[in-house]
């Protein structure tokens, strides 16, 4: 297993393994998506149905799920804390790829220990 560490990076190439390794436990995972899709359907409600002042929400949607599973699953720091822009990024990226079914690919291939809190190999 590889040990990532924070640094300065160069890119978002570079900082994804590290965001990857920050994500270990397949329950903050789904947490993370459940905050992603929640977010994204209020904010498309908000456009269509032009109540703008929901729309502060969202984040509290995006970041709530996220951050309680670090807190009480990952039991790490947010990667947002110290990296917001590419973490906010990385995260749609994240989200992506365990829709699309490649996330533990990924852990495989950047030798990230995948920790199953949930019995699937979904997240």
């Amino acid at each position: 297993m590889v040990v990532y560490s924070p640094k300065d990076f160069k890119d978002i190439d570079e900082f994804f393994p590290y965001y990857l390794s920050q994500h270990r436990n397949n329950f903050n995972r789904l947490l993370h998506v459940v905050g992603n899709i929640l977010a994204n359907l209020l904010f498309i409600y908000c456009l269509f149905t032009k109540t703008i002042t929901l729309m502060i929400f969202c984040p509290v949607l995006f970041y709530g799920f996220a951050w309680f599973g670090h807190l009480v699953f990952e039991k790490n720091k947010p990667a947002t804390w110290g990296y917001a822009k590419l973490s906010l990024y990385c995260d749609f990226r994240m989200v992506y790829e365990i829709l699309t079914g490649n996330i533990l690919n990924l852990l495989r291939e950047y030798e990230i220990e995948n920790i199953r809190y949930l019995d699937t190999d979904l997240f």
